[in-house]
């Protein structure tokens, strides 16, 4: 099983947590998502990956390349 390094940039690290704060969600819940978008974009090979908060702040629109 590949062994895999969680590298956010500090925005998006920051990002994420402020927007698990605003949801209640716990710190740790996001990085274990953030890690399993990251394995899935490791395996697809893709280049890019961003990000975008919807209007209603509570939903994360994911865009891999």
């Amino acid at each position: 099983m590949p062994r895999y390094n969680l590298n956010l940039n500090r925005k998006m690290d920051a990002d994420l947590v402020e927007t698990a704060a605003s949801l209640d969600v716990p710190k740790a819940e996001v990085f274990r998502r953030a890690l399993e978008l990251y394995k899935l974009v490791v395996e697809s090979g893709a280049k890019t990956i961003s990000y975008e908060n919807t209007n209603d702040g509570k939903t994360m629109t994911v865009i891999v390349r």
